[in-house]
């Protein structure tokens, strides 16, 4: 995809895929039980003007970096002289007006720096907000790490379940911790879903973020598949989150 908007050569070409990142909606009652989440674009770094220049003169700018970082000090200073004259400026990628927030008494009150302020307003360029509508949008990181079972061992040294005996489980994520009802491990009958056993964190011998360790229920039917449930509000560093997170691992045979 080329980004180039004011030359008429391409400079670079770019793939198009914007990486955002998915947040829980605290804000917004759940529907139908179901979290609402909102987007955010994943901010890589922070760039300074060096930086671009550096891109120009990689992509064949004839001037140098220092060339480049002098004529545009110079551009600045002669939009914000013209948008202090009360003028709009079309930059090529946004027109930028200055605007007055805050009320005032009465139409001959003056500007009072307590309530009111000076501020920029930017409006993209139609061009530009096509490049934008035209990128893709791609979910590229997990915000909200949920448990992530790797690995499951029972006594016998397989991963099939004994009642009784001992399980290990590992992975990521695992901690069971947080004061909601639903927080806790659950061994979940494929093949029948009255059959639910729920084991509360107290249950758990050895509860860390990468390991659980504890017995498994007497309860457990023989010849049964079950799955693993794994329900907690625990997030890094011991934070103890609002909204509970859940993992599953399917498919542990009982012996």
């Amino acid at each position: 995809m080329n980004f180039n908007l004011l030359n008429t050569k391409p400079d670079v070409s770019k793939t198009g895929k914007l990486a955002i990142a998915l947040y829980p909606n605290s804000l917004i009652e759940k529907k139908n039980g179901k979290q609402s989440w909102y987007a955010r674009v994943v901010n890589r770094s922070k760039l300074e003007m060096s930086d671009i220049a550096d891109d120009m003169v990689t992509n064949g700018v004839a001037k140098s970096k220092e060339e480049i970082l002098d004529l545009w000090r110079q551009i600045n200073n002669a939009v914000i002289s013209r948008l202090a004259e009360g003028l709009s400026v079309n930059t090529g990628i946004c027109t930028i007006k200055l605007s007055v927030t805050g009320t005032f008494d009465s139409p001959m009150s003056n500007f009072n720096p307590e309530k009111n302020s000076i501020e920029m307003q930017f409006r993209p360029q139609s061009d530009v907000s096509e490049i934008f509508d035209s990128l893709e949008p791609v979910i590229s990181q997990a915000v909200i790490k949920t448990p992530d079972v790797l690995n499951v061992t029972d006594t016998n040294g397989s991963d099939s379940l004994t009642p009784g005996g001992f399980l290990l489980i590992s992975g990521k994520n695992l901690k069971i911790a947080g004061d909601d009802s639903s927080v806790g491990l659950y061994f979940e009958n494929m093949d029948d879903q009255s059959d639910v056993i729920h084991l509360s964190q107290d249950k758990i011998s050895y509860n860390t973020p990468t390991k659980l360790m504890f017995v498994a229920p007497s309860e457990l039917q023989t010849g049964a598949t079950y799955q693993l449930r794994i329900v907690s509000q625990f997030s890094n560093n011991n934070y103890i989150r609002k909204e509970t997170v859940e993992g599953i691992y399917t498919g542990l045979k009982v012996v």
